[in-house]
């Protein structure tokens, strides 16, 4: 059960990557849109808003569900 919750976390972050990515590339709205608008415009200071607002989102969207399965696995003796 550790690997696949392992797993999963790696594929969630593999995914939020991409996500940001494609906003990036194709995308009207969204940080990557965001981001990549900023920079055309020279608004350097928007561009570290994005980049720190994906650093905390992709933090976030690995310790929750870390933390959730270590209280989850834990009656079962299993540790992360």
């Amino acid at each position: 059960m550790p690997h696949i919750v392992t797993g999963a976390r790696l594929a969630m972050g593999n995914s939020f990557l991409t996500i940001v990515s494609a906003e990036i590339v194709a995308s009207q709205v969204g940080l990557g849109s965001l981001i990549r608008t900023s920079r055309n415009h020279g608004r350097i200071d928007w561009v570290f808003v994005g980049i720190i607002t994906l650093g905390i989102l992709g933090f976030v969207s690995d310790r929750v569900p870390r933390i959730v399965a270590s209280r989850v696995l834990r009656r079962y003796g299993v540790k992360l």
